[in-house]
């Protein structure tokens, strides 16, 4: 895509409201996967929820509150001019780090990750992921000028991601953590950065990144599970054991919906992490061929979206937004099928979990207001051409 600085600024104050081609496709795409997520959190969760707690719609019916609200969260910040974000990006920051502190108090989080909201649970780093990337876009479009010095233009951002990353680390979410600094790395790169100052800083926090990994004993057993699960088959090993052979048991077309068995209290976290595993059992490889087709599209589309916007703060947090959606699901499928140690990360759009539908429904809305206001761009042209 290129520097993102070099897309030309468009007059603020055109009413234009068409949408472009690319935001036509993008709303059937997301709605389609919040659809299966729906679907897949129902076939994944009720035998579970059944045994645990007597309800087997119990998780059913919290995902689709969730995702009512999600929609109106999608609806609204689809609608919204995009550039009332960038007025708000510290605020927003501050704001969503200090729930994150909050789950550090005694008393307040519900299991270290979650703040409890009555029916749902929050989790504040979802909520800071989407400020930081609002922030990131925001600043690297005030900084456009000194985004090529180091110390006006990187480390600041830097800077602020790796605080945001050690927070999370120390709920402890280290998935979280690594999607921060991901974030932050790509809109640089993207915003203008110069690649020696981020090799440079990327080569000084591999050390202390692979210290954490195994500073901790839970993430030294995920890594080593990683590297080899049969070592621990009944222990560390043991969940992505249980996810190959869910998707190794689904063949071409599955064993049909409802019917998978690792579901049945052999495969942890079938409903959240693992339910691209699930997936693959229910609908085979064709069904996880089509899962993985729409994330492309997804990304696809948000990428020439980007590419299209009308200033800069458009194109930064378009391809912000792009990039954090599809990591976050390169990394979960990744981990499905062994490729990757367990991040804890869920599969957007698609996992149980109210914080994580939240967050990819706002920032797929705002991907929509950025082709929105790009939409009638070349319309625009031909009638200045006339």
């Amino acid at each position: 895509m290129g520097s993102v600085g070099s897309v030309k600024r468009l007059p603020v104050r055109s009413k234009t409201r068409s949408l472009s081609v690319e935001g036509a496709l993008l709303v059937p795409v997301v709605l389609g996967l919040v659809l299966l997520g729906l679907l897949m959190v129902y076939s994944a969760s009720y035998a579970r929820a059944y045994q645990q707690l007597g309800d087997p719609n119990f998780f059913f019916k919290r995902q689709v509150l969730s995702a009512a609200i999600a929609l109106v969260l999608f609806v609204v910040c689809a609608r919204m001019d995009y550039r009332r974000w960038m007025a708000l990006d510290l605020p927003l920051l501050v704001f969503s780090s200090a729930l994150v502190v909050a789950t550090l108090v005694p008393g307040v989080a519900t299991g270290t990750r979650w703040i409890h909201l009555g029916v749902l649970n929050l989790q504040p780093t979802e909520v800071l992921k989407v400020a930081l990337l609002i922030y990131l876009a925001a600043s690297l479009t005030r900084r456009e000028a000194r985004v090529g010095l180091f110390a006006q233009g990187v480390w600041p951002h830097l800077l602020v991601a790796g605080t945001l990353a050690a927070l999370s680390i120390k709920q402890p979410d280290f998935g979280m953590a690594l999607m921060f600094l991901s974030i932050a790395y790509f809109m640089l790169f993207v915003g203008g950065a110069r690649i020696k100052h981020l090799l440079a800083t990327l080569l000084s926090l591999a050390p202390p990144l692979a210290a954490l990994m195994v500073a901790a004993p839970y993430r030294r057993a995920r890594l080593f599970s990683f590297l080899d699960p049969f070592s621990n088959a009944s222990g560390s090993g043991y969940q992505v054991i249980q996810s190959l052979v869910s998707l190794g048991s689904g063949g071409l077309w599955g064993r049909g919906l409802g019917a998978g068995v690792e579901k049945l209290g052999y495969l942890p976290a079938a409903h959240t992490d693992f339910i691209f595993s699930v997936l693959g059992e229910e609908f085979g490889v064709w069904g996880t061929v089509l899962l993985v087709l729409s994330f492309f599209a997804l990304g696809a589309l948000g990428l020439r979206i980007a590419w299209q916007a009308r200033d800069r703060f458009g194109a930064l947090l378009a391809a912000g937004i792009t990039f954090a959606l599809c990591l976050q699901a390169l990394l979960n499928l990744g981990v499905a099928l062994g490729l990757l140690p367990v991040t804890g990360l869920t599969l957007p759009f698609v996992s149980y979990g109210g914080s994580s539908l939240f967050a990819s429904l706002a920032m797929a809305g705002m991907l929509v207001s950025v082709a929105r206001a790009g939409g009638g761009r070349e319309q625009r042209a031909r009638v200045r051409r006339r």
